[in-house]
């Protein structure tokens, strides 16, 4: 049909007549995407954990994250964490360590800064990517700021402007430390 009610209504048909366990899973899986689409999160819960149900083992991790982030946008930050642990938990291709960020983001969300601090330091240890360890410092340096620890901070900071100067996020970081008349080399500062 083309557009998510068309396919809504595409979909729930799939599910009336008899199907395969195979089809069935798609079915539930596409109905979460739709309703995604739609931003009618609480249906999208649903059929994405009907689809997890139906066939455990195949897709969890992801489909575990994008319950999360359905739970996430709906407001439910308890659930949105349990389930972006559950993705992390699941086998899936590739590192978690986006979906540690998405989880961290729903910790400072939920006022646990401490808790997003833990997912900072370890997507800081296991990253190889200049851009993701720039942008860990400047998120930790944030967070570390809302904590009252500003000379912590202030040193995320400087680490993300020394060693990851190519990244947008170093030159936030920067200004953050310019804005708070901390020294900063006029070399690093690019003067």
């Amino acid at each position: 049909s083309g557009d998510a009610e068309g396919a809504i209504h595409d979909l729930n048909g799939v599910l009336q007549m008899p199907s395969s366990q195979a089809d069935a899973f798609e079915a539930e899986f596409l109905l979460g995407d739709a309703f995604t689409a739609q931003g009618t999160w609480g249906l999208a819960v649903e059929h994405y954990q009907r689809a997890l149900e139906l066939w455990p083992g195949l897709l969890d991790s992801y489909l575990h994250e994008r319950i999360a982030r359905a739970m996430g946008f709906n407001g439910e930050f308890s659930g949105a964490i349990g389930e972006y642990q559950s993705a992390i938990a699941a086998p899936r291709a590739g590192d978690t360590l986006y979906l540690r960020e998405k989880l961290a983001e729903v910790y400072v969300l939920t006022g646990n800064d401490e808790a997003a601090l833990e997912q900072y330091n370890f997507i800081s240890a296991n990253s190889s990517s200049d851009f993701t360890n720039a942008r860990m410092d400047l998120l930790s340096g944030q967070t570390l700021l809302r904590l009252g620890r500003t000379e912590e901070a202030y040193s995320r900071y400087q680490d993300a402007v020394n060693n990851y100067p190519q990244s947008a996020d170093s030159l936030t970081a920067l200004v953050s430390l310019v804005d708070a008349e901390v020294e900063v080399n006029d070399y690093t500062r690019g003067l």
